[in-house]
């Protein structure tokens, strides 16, 4: 394992994806934080068999604007519930309008379900539009045409994505589809047609397809704990990171070369000061109490996994250290937590503790600042808009 860890941290990506949903939903804070390559997404997705675990990766798939990704995902669209959902939100991030578009035509109804709703993704995002407008309106004509043979369709999600481009054709079609269909949304294409009189777009759903996917996917988030306890529970679940998540050290292998000494070597650090600091009086006290207790196991976690104490890291393996060997060692919640805007202030003040006590290099409080940059990248290319505040304090 050790051997391993080392790796993971080397090639610079979580290489463990578990911690991205659990039985209880999606782990927003582990997906906003992957930075998993596509080839390795897309491996791992042919191999999950849990929903969440399969809807976590292809969101994550979503983020990476891999061309690979597009040939993983297409197929989902056929999926019922969140898995087809979550691919047609990734599918509208990526550029795949034509390849959507080829498959819509002889494609079952809840397959093309989700590729209209990928495609007005796309088109809320200002994708494609010249694209969509010369071919949805022979998809609406497919659509209606299946109507006249008793078969369910689809017209009026051509009509809201006409809507959203603010396409000419969209008030004819949405008229058609209201004589001719009489299974249609009615609710929906007159909400449709007047978007269009008064604004000339249909800006309501441009608003929610533009959203965060956080917010579009919240039913299907993992349970989290509620923010007051959040501080208690990180030190239980952290200083435990070795008998059950497999952490503990192995033999190295041949190429390892490590010193069967290193978890013994490293200035001995009294971290209960750090409570008593000029660098935790600013945090609320149940945060400093639990830097108390993160930081030996950071420790820890730092001599097991590249095998010198947290104080002798370079930035860059002490970012790896939080976004990659810490999601393998804990519990999804704590990872949340702990790489909360809260918990990164936290560790902030840990770290500047440090180098004020001439106990570690300022390559820590880099690091730190390396993660907020790191997330700040993560939620931007998810699309969250209004997500979580990951400025820097030293910065205010």
């Amino acid at each position: 394992m050790l051997s391993f860890l080392k790796r993971a941290l080397h090639k610079g990506h979580v290489m463990d994806l578990s911690t991205l949903a659990d039985a209880s939903g999606l782990n927003a804070a582990a997906i906003t934080a992957c930075q998993t390559p596509a080839e390795d997404l897309v491996q791992a997705l042919g191999q999950a068999t849990d929903d969440h675990q399969r809807a976590a990766l292809t969101i994550c798939l979503g983020t990476t604007a891999a061309p690979q990704a597009i040939d993983a995902l297409l197929p989902l669209l056929g999926q019922d519930g969140l898995i087809g959902l979550a691919a047609a939100w990734a599918l509208g991030r990526l550029n795949s309008t034509q390849q959507i578009l080829a498959l819509i035509p002889d494609a079952p109804l809840g397959l093309r379900e989700n590729a209209y709703l990928a495609l007005a993704y796309r088109a809320a995002a200002g994708h494609d539009a010249a694209i969509l407008e010369q071919a949805l309106p022979t998809l609406h004509a497919a659509e209606m045409q299946r109507v006249a043979q008793g078969r369910s369709g689809l017209g009026e999600q051509v009509c809201r994505i006409l809507a959203i481009l603010g396409s000419p054709a969209a008030k004819d079609l949405i008229d058609q589809t209201t004589a001719d269909d009489p299974y249609s949304d009615k609710f929906e294409l007159q909400r449709l047609a007047k978007a269009l009189a008064e604004h000339g777009r249909d800006q309501d759903s441009i608003a929610e397809l533009q959203g965060p996917w956080t917010e579009i996917f919240a039913e299907h988030l993992a349970t989290a704990a509620p923010a007051d306890t959040q501080a208690e529970q990180i030190p239980e679940d952290l200083t435990d990171v070795t008998d059950d998540k497999g952490i503990a050290e192995e033999d190295p292998g041949p190429d390892d070369g490590e010193d069967p000494e290193a978890d013994d070597t490293g200035p001995t650090i009294d971290w209960t000061v750090f409570a008593d600091s000029p660098q935790a009086a600013g945090l609320e006290p149940s945060l400093a109490a639990m830097m108390v207790q993160i930081g030996p196991a950071l420790d820890q976690l730092a001599r097991q996994a590249v095998g010198v104490p947290l104080s002798e890291l370079q930035a860059q393996e002490c970012a790896a250290l939080l976004l990659q060997v810490v999601p393998q060692a804990v519990p999804p919640q704590a990872v949340q937590a702990l790489l909360s805007p809260q918990g990164l202030n936290a560790l902030q003040a840990l770290m500047q503790w440090l180098v004020a006590a001439h106990q570690a290099s300022p390559e820590l409080v880099t690091a730190i600042k390396t993660v907020r940059q790191t997330l700040r990248q993560q939620i931007r290319a998810s699309g969250m808009l209004g997500g979580p505040d990951y400025s820097d304090p030293d910065e205010a």
